[in-house]
């Protein structure tokens, strides 16, 4: 076999220089031992190589899947857990309204209380008020019949002699007075 290749590559070679590319028996096992080394090698690249390549690929899908399906369930949840902050917000705000709503009414009730209390207090110091003036109103009356009645018994007794006992005088001046009625205390 080895002088059936020398003397294919003689031949060859002659017929080489009167062709650019000549088709020969050398080219096409050249080529095929070529086909069957890239076979070769991409089996063994294949089962080397490209085998946990694709592992590493499947893996890396596999937690890509899984992080998006993570990141799914994670939104659905942050939107879940916002839905029930937004509910506890406008919970809040109507707890708020109606506090404020009660404590509104609270005040106005109190300010109510408080008016009419005021009202209770300036009623009784009113009631004492006149109390009050109505006995200094008498003690001064008391008084002016006093005065009066000493008037009275001075000018009486200036008018009057000693000839007047002290029984007379008394009797004069309560008929005076009698006369003269309670309008004229009252004024």
């Amino acid at each position: 076999m080895n002088s059936l290749f020398n003397n294919f590559s003689l031949l060859t070679a002659s017929a080489q220089e009167s062709y650019v590319v000549a088709f020969d028996a050398s080219l096409v096992i050249e080529v095929g031992l070529h086909i069957v080394a890239v076979i070769l090698l991409f089996v063994i690249i294949s089962k080397l190589l490209f085998k946990p390549v694709r592992g590493v690929l499947a893996k890396r899908k596999e937690k890509i899947a899984t992080d998006l399906s993570l990141a799914k369930s994670n939104k659905e949840n942050a939107l879940m857990l916002k839905e029930e902050y937004d509910k506890k917000l406008a919970d809040i705000k109507d707890e708020a309204n109606e506090i404020l709503r009660q404590a509104h009414e609270k005040a106005k009730l109190n300010e109510k209380n408080i008016i009419n209390e005021a009202k209770i207090e300036a009623d009784r110091i009113k009631a004492r008020a006149n109390v009050d003036i109505e006995r200094e109103q008498q003690k001064a009356r008391e008084e002016m019949k006093k005065d009066i009645i000493q008037v009275a018994t001075l000018m009486a007794s200036k008018f009057v002699s000693a000839a007047i006992d002290a029984n007379k005088q008394d009797e004069l001046v309560e008929q005076t007075i009698n006369e003269m009625g309670d309008k004229v205390w009252l004024r």
